[in-house]
């Protein structure tokens, strides 16, 4: 079992340990006492190999997003322990590969407490095209002018104070003077 640098964020310590080709039935959880969460990372669709990871957990509260460097490049499938803040959250996975999120999983909803144990498998796909967040402090070129035509003139108001003849079904066309 190859040990990971552990960080804390509030009370949660997140991605304890990572085990390299990992067998199925495996618990990354075993011999811990707290809550805590095995996920068996998968990649799927060219995902195939992260060197950090990012546990997107959202409380109501807060949302906690901790990003933990692996030891090295791990290969999928692998396993990660995830010691569980007790009580209900959504958990979402992103992994990395020399700085760029290449794999993102679907969010998974719990309720661990109490020393509970879990076991649970996500598959990474690469991240939609286009979706990287937008640099907001990229400076625009305003040297050229929005085309500022002038609406319509509405300052001339028709009269409407002559009402149209409706009993000739051929002419209903209103007139202004």
């Amino acid at each position: 079992m190859k040990k990971l640098q552990s960080q804390f964020l509030g009370r949660t310590l997140l991605l304890v340990a990572a085990l390299s080709g990992c067998h199925e039935d495996s618990d990354a959880c075993e011999g811990r006492t707290e809550t805590c969460l095995s996920l068996t990372l998968f990649g799927s669709e060219g995902v195939a190999a992260a060197d950090q990871l990012k546990v997107m957990l959202l409380r109501k509260e807060q949302p906690l997003s901790p990003s933990t460097p692996l030891s090295s490049v791990q290969e999928f499938p692998f396993k990660v322990a995830l010691l569980w803040p007790d009580g209900p959250a959504n958990l979402s996975v992103r992994s990395s590969l020399s700085g760029v999120v290449n794999g993102v999983s679907a969010e998974i909803s719990l309720d661990l407490r109490n020393g509970q144990h879990a076991q649970r498998k996500l598959t990474l796909f690469p991240p939609l095209p286009n979706t990287q967040p937008t640099d907001m402090a990229r400076i625009r070129d305003l040297s050229t002018l929005p085309d500022l035509t002038p609406p319509p003139d509405l300052t001339v108001t028709p009269d409407m104070t002559t009402l149209p003849d409706l009993t000739d079904p051929v002419d209903q066309t209103i007139t202004t003077d």
